[in-house]
């Protein structure tokens, strides 16, 4: 009888030992499954990234795919961030350039960089020269900005040329998150077609998600329009400006441009009011304190404008100051991206 007991005993004991163990294993592989995965990435020390595959998209545009330590491994870059490449310019001189991959951390294993090479960029001589096998110095993050999910209801981006890539990022990571509702809207501006980047990507984001995501292609150069074509997408423009104008509100006309299809009404029923503009392009007269912007060197910034109220009193329009004009309505805010 105590040997039947004690028999009985050494199972349940056996029994709750097993129970123990399998929760303690499924406890942690629930917990480890569930860790976000640490970055690559040393915001104070430069970091080698092996190239693994180099694409040429056009005469001076590639796309460069880097390798990160494991197939798991994630860059670990903040959306809303970028990183800066360090590389000798044709002298052999130490450059440093800001750059946004255009991956985000789900694509795990690797990240890429689609890079326009300009004849006389010093990185761009860095980047031409660059080939498979060879290693890029990167740190990160950079910037003061962190894109939060939900953060507006509606984005209005304006791109020019390379400075698509932080706008593709955020649009992407926008986009592809099921519980982040935020619509975007995105002018891209190039001289050429042929010059436009990431069109394929683009144009799949904006089949993919329609409801969302709206991009506007806008060229300085288009051949196959007629004339009478570029007179009416001329006086289009000419129009939009007038808009602008009549709220007093700095737009700078950087050159005559073709709209490839009407925009205006759309954007302005989601976003009440879009101001875009060029950050490169304002006066050296004019002042922008308390900018907010990315870090290193500037090139693109949009103001989006969420509740317009009609009885703001107009800034003065000799003297266009940002802050003064955010200041006239709710809720406004400005971003300087790199």
């Amino acid at each position: 009888m105590d040997l039947e007991f004690l028999h009985t005993l050494d199972v349940q004991i056996l029994g709750a030992v097993a129970v123990a163990i399998v929760a303690i294993v499924i406890g942690a592989v629930f917990l480890f499954s569930s860790k976000k995965p640490k970055g690559c990435l040393d915001p104070e020390n430069f970091k080698q990234f092996k190239l693994v595959k180099r694409v040429q998209l056009s005469h001076n545009v590639a796309k460069f795919t880097f390798a990160l330590p494991t197939p798991t491994s994630v860059l670990g870059l903040p959306i809303g961030q970028h990183i800066s490449c360090k590389g000798k310019d044709g002298q052999g001189e130490e450059v440093i350039k800001p750059y946004t991959p255009t991956t985000l951390d789900s694509d795990v294993g690797q990240f890429e960089l689609v890079i326009k090479m300009y004849p006389q960029g010093r990185m761009s001589h860095h980047f031409r020269e660059l080939q498979v096998g060879d290693y890029l110095a990167v740190k990160g993050p950079k910037g003061r900005f962190r894109y939060q999910p939900g953060q507006v209801r509606a984005f209005g981006m304006l791109a020019g040329g390379s400075g698509i890539t932080p706008m593709f990022q955020v649009a992407r990571a926008i986009l592809e998150n099921p519980n982040d509702k935020t619509k975007v809207h995105l002018i891209y501006a190039n001289v050429t077609y042929e010059d436009i980047l990431l069109k394929e990507e683009l144009d799949t984001l904006a089949e993919r998600y329609s409801s969302h995501f709206n991009v506007y292609y806008v060229l300085n150069q288009v051949s196959y329009l007629s004339y009478a074509r570029q007179f009416y997408c001329y006086l289009f423009f000419l129009f939009i400006c007038l808009i602008c104008s009549l709220y007093c509100l700095p737009f700078f006309i950087i050159e005559t441009v073709v709209f490839s299809r009407s925009w205006c009404r759309e954007v302005l029923e989601d976003c009440n009011l879009l101001i875009s503009f060029f950050y490169d392009f304002f006066p050296s007269s004019a002042t922008f304190p308390n900018t907010i912007d990315s870090g290193e060197s500037p090139c693109l910034a949009w103001l989006y404008i969420e509740n317009y109220t009609s009885t703001a009193t107009p800034p003065h329009p000799t003297q266009p100051n940002l802050d003064e004009i955010c200041s006239q309505f709710v809720g406004a805010q400005r971003l300087c991206w790199s």
